[in-house]
C-alpha cells in the first residue's frame, strides 16, 4: 500500500488530509515537526509527501530541497499546503523542489487532479504514453525507416 506522510501542526488539518488520502488509496502517517518529518520521511520512505507551511520553523525552501536531494526524495511526490498562494515561503519551496501547492481546506478532487496531472507529466517526460505501441525495436543493423508516433499519441 503507498503510504502517504502528513506533515501539519494543526490536528484539525492533520484530520482532514488523513481522511482525503485514505480515501484516494493512502496509507496516511502523521508528523508535526519539521524534524518528525525529516526522521520519518528518511525511515518511510512516502509516495507522498503533504507539508503545511507551518511545519518549517523558518525556511520551507531549505526542508523541501532537504527531503527532496539530501534524503533521497528524488521520485517521490512532495506537495505543500498552506492558506496563502502568494506567500514567498510557498514560491522558495517550489524553487526547492516541491511538486505543486494545494490550497486548504484540501479536497479529494484537488489531491486527486494534482497526482493525475503529475502522473501524465512524468509520462511526457519519459517518452511514454497510454497510446505507445508494444512492438520491439529494431535490430542494431536492420536498415528499416523506423515507426512514426502521431501527435495524438501524446496526450
Amino acid at each position: 500500500m503507498r503510504m502517504c506522510l502528513i506533515a501539519d501542526p494543526s490536528h484539525l488539518a492533520r484530520r482532514v488530509a488523513i481522511r482525503v488520502s485514505e480515501r484516494l488509496g493512502f496509507h496516511a502517517m502523521e508528523v508535526t515537526s519539521a524534524d518528525g518529518l525529516r526522521k520519518a520521511f528518511r525511515l518511510f520512505q512516502p509516495a507522498l509527501t503533504l507539508v503545511d507551511e507551518g511545519v518549517a520553523e523558518g525556511n520551507l525552501g531549505a526542508l523541501i530541497a532537504s527531503l527532496r536531494y539530501g534524503i533521497g526524495g528524488g521520485d517521490r511526490t512532495l506537495v505543500v499546503t498552506g492558506h496563502d498562494r502568494q506567500a514567498p515561503e510557498i514560491e522558495a519551496a517550489l524553487i526547492g523542489g516541491a511538486d505543486d501547492f494545494l490550497r486548504k481546506p484540501l479536497s479529494d478532487a484537488a489531491l486527486s487532479i494534482m497526482l493525475q496531472r503529475r502522473d501524465t507529466s512524468e509520462k511526457m517526460a519519459v517518452g511514454q504514453s497510454s497510446g505507445w505501441s508494444q512492438k520491439p525495436r529494431p535490430a542494431a543493423g536492420d536498415t528499416g525507416r523506423g515507426e512514426v508516433i502521431q501527435l495524438a499519441d501524446w496526450r
